[in-house]
């Protein structure tokens, strides 16, 4: 195979890799994977992430929470469904100080109210549309 050849393939190879990348952080970003919360109200890594997926969602499960987390593990090497709750009980505390309160639908999951985020929204400078 000739050099150049290889050199076009490698060249089509970098230029998928790049779509399936850039197609990755669109999924993220749409699954909330990518909320970074306010530096002031001092959430972990984790909570922020928890407080991300519940944004982008109306409502979501703790299953659903839990494979978006650790998507990038065994399900085997995933730690307990319990530690959702955990986390969700830690970001009540930390956020209810900042007027955001997370809602629980018996049987189906986790979610903010239209208000709650409009107040994440503002904190982070975005615009929410309403007047």
């Amino acid at each position: 195979m000739s050099e150049a050849v290889l050199r076009a393939r490698i060249a089509k190879l970098e230029a998928h890799t790049r779509r399936l990348e850039d197609e990755l952080d669109e999924l993220r970003a749409h699954h909330g994977l990518t909320f970074e919360a306010p530096v002031k109200w001092g959430l972990t890594e984790y909570e922020s992430a928890v407080l991300g997926i519940i944004m982008a969602k109306e409502v979501i499960g703790r299953e659903s929470i839990l494979t978006l987390l650790y998507q990038d593990r065994h399900p085997d090497r995933r730690p307990e469904l319990k530690i959702i709750d955990i986390f969700v009980c830690r970001l009540r505390r930390k956020v209810a100080s900042h007027g955001v309160e997370i809602g629980t639908l018996w049987g189906r999951g986790y979610y903010l109210t239209p208000e709650s985020k409009a107040i994440v929204r503002e904190a982070l400078g975005i615009n929410t549309g309403t007047t």
